[in-house]
């Protein structure tokens, strides 16, 4: 099955993709992936707030979902300031578990795993996705999350 392509842009965000005047289609799957880990999640009231008494981000639709506590995203926004530490990968692990844990709760996936891991350069973190398919082939997918453009994106 296809669905709309998303690409990386040359400003680190993500956009439809477009083949001339249409409209690419994609991998669904990586569709699914890239909108559940890079779609902020709505902070809930003991998550870390990094600018105190700040919006608690997220769709607004959440709470509409079912069943109810469903959401849509990840709280890897909430790390925009976070300096890259140990913790900080065992948190991002467990946000983007929690934000791709809805693929194995559908039966999309048997399991997900969400690997981050410290890029090249050590400005930025790496996070690999597999995602284990009934049947048992994998999907794997790279990201990452750039501290020095969420830094400048901050300072706008």
């Amino acid at each position: 099955m296809s669905d709309l392509r998303l690409v990386r842009t040359s400003s680190h965000d993500w956009d439809l993709e477009f083949t001339g005047k249409d409209l690419t289609l994609g991998d669904d799957l990586e569709t699914a992936v890239v909108i559940s880990l890079l779609t902020w999640a709505r902070r809930a009231s003991d998550d870390p707030d990094p600018t105190p008494g700040g919006d608690p981000m997220g769709w607004w639709a959440d709470e509409t979902l079912d069943p109810p506590g469903d959401f849509v995203g990840s709280k890897w926004w909430l790390s925009s300031r976070s300096k890259i530490t140990p913790d900080l990968f065992l948190q991002l692990a467990q946000w983007g578990k929690e934000a791709l844990d809805w693929m194995v709760q559908d039966q999309i996936a048997e399991s997900v795993t969400v690997t981050p891991e410290l890029g090249p350069a050590g400005d930025r973190v790496d996070i690999l996705v597999s995602v284990k398919k009934p049947g048992g082939l994998s999907s794997n997918y790279r990201y990452e999350l750039n501290w020095q453009v969420q830094a400048s994106r901050g300072a706008h």
